[in-house]
């Protein structure tokens, strides 16, 4: 863990985050999170996995696979509960279900 100095905090006033980027020496980038990536990353995985639609909505407790095809779609995105369950039955990490602008 980094240890602030005195001077480091008052060069950045109180805002942790110009702290960090002080300390990175870079200026701090927005991630955002790519819907459609997100969407085609989770439909690959599901066919490495061999696993249907229907398959993932069973696994993640929905009535229907309405919402798992919505997530293929990049129309919206699953919970960070449903990507748990996601990668445990595709055998991968939720790093590689999300992609990122």
């Amino acid at each position: 863990m980094a240890v602030i100095s005195d001077s480091q905090s008052e060069d950045t006033g109180s805002n942790p985050a110009a702290v960090v980027v002080s300390m990175l020496g870079k200026e701090a980038e927005m991630v955002t999170i790519d819907m459609m990536g997100t969407g085609k990353k989770i439909k690959a995985q599901m066919i490495c996995a061999d696993l249907t639609a229907r398959d993932i909505a069973a696994a993640c407790d929905l009535a229907n696979p309405n919402a798992v095809w919505r997530w293929q779609k990049g129309q919206i995105m699953p919970t960070i509960d449903n990507l748990v369950i996601i990668a445990d039955a595709c055998g991968c990490k939720v790093d590689d279900l999300i992609a990122v602008k």
